[in-house]
């Protein structure tokens, strides 16, 4: 996944990120929320069905304050 996360900032117009059901975890969803705010043009994340716990979820909500284009966050079912 980091390698994948790498690649992916550096697609500025980024809109709609999927990553469900790939069982993540509190480290993937880490991985994301360091680059969340990078993503400037990014409507949809969508992290449905990843085993994110207490730990990773609050490192995406963290960052959310600064993704001004983030319309949609799909979470259900994230708990881990």
């Amino acid at each position: 996944l980091a390698s994948l996360v790498r690649e992916l900032v550096k697609c500025e117009a980024l809109e709609h990120l999927a990553l469900c059901g790939n069982r993540i975890g509190d480290e993937g969803a880490g991985l994301v929320a360091g680059v969340l705010a990078q993503w400037k043009t990014l409507a949809v994340l969508d992290l449905r069905m990843n085993q994110i716990g207490d730990e990773g979820g609050k490192q995406i909500a963290d960052v959310l304050g600064a993704c001004k284009c983030l319309r949609h966050l799909g979470i259900s079912g994230i708990s881990g």
